[in-house]
């Protein structure tokens, strides 16, 4: 049994165009007025997930036939071609594609009564590390290192260290966020975490902590390192006052896929320092 891709009907032996103007032979919709008014039949202010959904349906239909467009390569169905197709701009295809992308894994934006109110929230979702789209950010940094704790064991940057405590409250000298121990060599690591920019204060504070851990849990023989990890975009503050400092590193997070991902702070500045070329040379750079 087929059904047609765009509005879920079955196909049956006398039928070659379904009701939505998709054209069951050729796996494409032909009729231009059909969809339209399929589409605003089902368009509702009151069911926004509906139409956006919908949306999604009848671009991947037709890219599916035409073959997605590519930087550099000239053909493929866009997203122009999909608001011609139903009489809409294409920033309302391209609202309604992105929401379309994010529901699933962010249910909580379906509370928006409005579309409006939808594409706004996204936007404020968008606004991640390095323009990845975010579908899930951490609300405070107990939810970032609760992940941490969770995720251990699968995040090849702590593959070689054993976590030992978290939170470890050591006095007047502070909270410690997360403490581990070299899984074969004799090394101490001290992890501080910021969810959003971390300030050169940072550098200082794990010091402190360094300094404690040396002193109270060390062996002579030990090293203490310390790791911070914050959000996008790097402080240059912090890159100066670690340029003496080679027991310290920087890494900064970013969610991919709601996988968490980590890239070192240099790293990081080299695409903030991208971020603020001019848009021509940014291609130039591109390009090579």
């Amino acid at each position: 049994m087929e059904f047609c891709p765009i509005c879920r009907a079955t196909k049956n032996n006398h039928t070659i165009l379904c009701r939505c103007g998709y054209d069951f032979d050729k796996e494409e919709i032909i009729d231009n007025v059909k969809i339209r008014e399929y589409f605003l039949k089902n368009k509702s202010a009151k069911n926004w997930e509906k139409e956006v959904k919908l949306t999604k349906r009848i671009h991947e239909a037709q890219q599916k036939k035409y073959g997605r467009t590519q930087i550099g390569t000239h053909g493929g169905w866009k997203q122009s071609d999909t608001g011609k197709l139903l009489g809409i701009s294409k920033s309302n295809v391209n609202d309604s594609l992105r929401l379309a992308e994010v529901i699933d894994e962010y249910p909580k934006i379906l509370k928006n009564k409005k579309k409006t109110c939808a594409i706004k929230q996204l936007g404020n979702l968008n606004r991640g590390i390095l323009g990845t789209i975010l579908s899930k950010q951490f609300k405070t940094e107990k939810d970032l290192q609760n992940y941490l704790e969770i995720n251990w064991k699968k995040i090849e940057l702590f593959k070689e260290w054993n976590l030992k405590e978290s939170q470890k409250n050591i006095g007047e000298a502070g909270v410690i966020d997360v403490l581990a121990r070299h899984n074969l060599e004799p090394k101490w690591l001290i992890i501080e975490i910021k969810k959003d920019i971390s300030r050169d204060k940072t550098v200082g504070q794990i010091q402190r902590y360094m300094g404690w851990v040396k002193e109270h849990l060390a062996f002579k023989n030990e090293e203490v390192f310390g790791l911070i990890i914050s959000g996008y975009p790097p402080d240059e503050n912090i890159r100066l006052a670690l340029l003496n400092n080679k027991n310290i590193d920087q890494q900064i997070y970013c969610l991919e896929n709601n996988q968490i991902k980590f890239i070192d702070a240099e790293t990081a500045f080299d695409c903030l320092k991208f971020e603020k070329r001019p848009f021509e040379e940014q291609i130039k750079l591109m390009k090579k």
